[in-house]
């Protein structure tokens, strides 16, 4: 089983263990994703939102063909501790209700893969899940950071692949000049 993973911010620069080819090919397909999530280290990270303009998304081909131990690779890199927050679809599957998970399975429908995982979690702001920060809430949010947290907060914006360019991502570059830098 030929397996893709879809990705959108630090498993771009940063796959750790994650079990792929390390090779990102840019016609992913466009989602909606936003810099939602504070996570535990204090970033504000993408996560996948129905609310925001869709963003073109990148994937990369899994060096494995088991769908489980793919899922679990996915599970294991977001320190995740079940494997509820992976998102996978196979090209099989009846068409899903859901519009996220319509426009993957129909992206799925073009390429040579049999199955397709990505990471699920959702926003999370004033430490509860779901509460969708507004623009001037993120802003606000990071101009307080301490510097050692506002630095992982820069990088993580920075290096956010060139074509992930959200609403959030243009006021952060306005606000503090933080532009897309390669890896």
């Amino acid at each position: 089983m030929k397996i893709g993973c879809i990705g959108w911010g630090s498993l771009f620069w940063d796959p750790q263990g994650l079990l792929i080819d390390k090779r990102w090919n840019e016609d992913g397909p466009h989602l909606p994703v936003e810099f939602l999530r504070k996570s535990d280290d204090g970033r504000l990270t993408l996560v996948l939102h129905k609310d925001f303009l869709p963003v073109p998304t990148l994937w990369s081909l899994m060096t494995t063909e088991d769908l489980d131990e793919a899922i679990e690779s996915l599970m294991v890199r977001e320190k995740c501790t079940t494997t509820r927050p992976i998102g996978s679809i196979r090209k099989s599957d009846p068409l899903p209700e859901n519009g996220i998970k319509q426009t993957i399975h129909s992206w799925l429908q073009s390429k040579d893969l049999d199955a397709v995982i990505w990471t699920n979690l959702g926003p999370r702001f004033r430490d509860t899940n779901g509460v969708v920060p507004t623009k001037e809430e993120a802003l606000e949010y990071l101009a307080q950071l301490p510097d050692s947290i506002k630095k992982l907060a820069e990088t993580y914006i920075r290096r956010a692949p060139i074509s992930v360019k959200t609403q959030y991502r243009s006021e952060f570059e306005k606000a503090y000049g933080w532009t897309y830098t390669p890896t």
